[in-house]
């Protein structure tokens, strides 16, 4: 919610449909990008064993996965924030 207010807030009310499809194309895509990256992930750790201790291996490298992808994103944000601001 948060992002698609920061993006539709920018934008000028002619625009606000264009830039209301781009965000939730862009969650989408994201979004299932995300889901083939963390499955390609575990399935790389597990080698396609069904053994709960593998699975549990490969599960435990996708939500680290996960997490890295989080962080990335974060230390993202903040440069962009404080680029901003210092543009200010």
């Amino acid at each position: 919610m948060a992002a698609s207010i920061a993006s539709l807030s920018g934008a000028r009310p002619e625009e606000s449909g264009l830039v209301s499809g781009l965000n939730n194309a862009t969650f989408q895509v994201g979004a299932a990008l995300g889901v083939a990256i963390t499955s390609s992930v575990a399935f790389a750790v597990t080698g396609g064993s069904t053994d709960k201790a593998a699975l549990t291996d490969g599960f435990s490298a996708a939500f680290l996965a996960c997490a890295v992808f989080a962080a990335i994103g974060l230390v993202t944000a903040l440069l962009l924030l404080l680029q901003r601001k210092s543009a200010a």
